[in-house]
């Protein structure tokens, strides 16, 4: 059965350095999306390395709706009522692969149109906050957004936070960290140079191991950075 919602508002923030966003929603807002996450992630669809890095994003706004991690109060411009949103920060690498697999997911079964509705608007949300960091590499992310057509059931998904950890920490911060970006989403594409050296390591550490290579683990400590 359908779920019967009423309109929501899903918010997002460039980061001020330009290391992710922060996704903002009420308490209904970030429920609903959480639901929606976890109706998009089946493990028959994406393969259950790839739903378990979609319910990453599901845990994210999980953590958020339970105020573990940002708190705000806005105020509506036409009432003067004081809302609390709580947010989350997500690094843009992260959370562009996921919402790229969530569209990914759901052209795969028929969807309800709230569905939809939490997916439109949470591409609309990541469409603007890319543009507002910086227009000209915004445009090129949204390209690559748009033309993303998924990743194979056995793609590494460490290799997401080994691009991530490069993005955050190799290079100046700010709009030099963002231009950034449009080079790292590339290298995402499990036929890049980059991604094929990765797999080849990580598969020759693995055997050596006796071990699978979706169980090696990046061990490198993730110091404190500049969102």
């Amino acid at each position: 059965m359908e779920r019967s919602v009423p309109e929501t508002m899903i918010v997002c923030e460039p980061t001020k350095y330009g290391a992710g966003v922060t996704l903002w929603g009420d308490a209904h807002d970030l429920g609903n999306l959480h639901e929606t996450i976890h109706e998009l992630s089946r493990s028959e669809i994406l393969g259950l390395n790839l739903s378990d890095f979609v319910l990453g994003l599901a845990y994210d706004v999980r953590k958020a709706l339970e105020g573990m991690r940002e708190e705000r109060e806005i105020e509506f411009a036409d009432s003067g009522e004081m809302v609390r949103y709580r947010g989350v920060r997500i690094l843009w690498p992260v959370f562009l692969s996921q919402v790229g697999l969530l569209r990914f997911s759901a052209g795969y079964y028929a969807t309800s149109r709230v569905i939809q509705a939490d997916l439109y608007r949470l591409e609309a949300c990541a469409h603007r906050s890319l543009r507002d960091y910086d227009t000209s590499t915004a445009q090129k992310c949204i390209d690559w957004l748009g033309g993303f057509s998924g990743l194979p059931s056995n793609y590494l998904v460490e290799f997401v936070t080994a691009q991530a950890w490069e993005f955050v920490f190799e290079g100046r911060i700010g709009k030099n960290r963002f231009r950034r970006l449009p080079r790292i989403l590339r290298s995402l594409d499990p036929m890049s140079r980059r991604y094929q050296a990765f797999d080849a390591e990580i598969s020759t550490v693995a055997a050596q191991n006796g071990r699978s290579p979706d169980d090696v683990r990046d061990a490198r400590d993730w110091p404190e950075f500049r969102w």
